[in-house]
């Protein structure tokens, strides 16, 4: 398994590097498409760097009759996976998170801290619901009809597995976190 989890490590920072660099050079808003090309051309990078490691004789001798080459290729593709998820979560925890930007706005705020007021002229609730509402909407999450907001099939779907991995997580809207 140990080799597994250095072929999913090596291939995941190899999707991810490359991922952050194109990003900089030719951002696109589209992030998640990127980075789930990005991951699925990575993929192959899996069993090849399996096969390498599983080759060199050194690694065979120390690993002699603890792993079976079948757990190293298993191991490598379910962590890759497994990174993928995990990245894309913290990616769009920092992307996302209103807090980081309120913060990064007060760092460099021109003239000095603004005031309650210049902030909640940046941030009012209405058009940060009606944003997200239209990025899902874009996304083909949701669809509004006649001033009402639906669930597509797509977003049912990411809607239900949401469900689940809260349930198993027993994780929590933020509405529900705050007092």
């Amino acid at each position: 398994m140990a080799i597994g989890v250095i072929a999913a490590l090596v291939a995941t920072l190899t999707w991810v590097i490359l991922h952050l660099v194109a990003m900089h050079i030719r951002p696109t808003p589209h992030r998640m498409p990127a980075m789930t090309r990005a991951f699925l051309l990575a993929l192959p990078l899996v069993p090849a760097i399996v096969f390498v490691l599983w080759r060199n004789p050194e690694w065979r001798a120390a690993l002699a009759g603890i792993e079976h080459p079948g757990a190293a290729y298993g191991m490598g593709v379910l962590l890759h996976v497994l990174f993928y998820f995990c990245y894309v979560e913290c990616f769009y925890h920092v992307e996302r998170a209103v807090t980081l930007r309120m913060v990064i706005e007060l760092l460099e705020h021109p003239g000095g801290p603004p005031t309650l007021d210049a902030m909640l002229a940046h941030y009012p609730v209405d058009d940060m619901v009606r944003r997200r509402l239209e990025g899902m909407r874009d996304a083909g999450f949701v669809r509004a009809d006649g001033g009402r907001w639906s669930l597509t099939p797509k977003g049912r779907f990411f809607a239900a597995a949401m469900r689940i991995s809260s349930f198993i997580f027993n994780s929590k809207p933020q509405n529900e976190r705050i007092p």
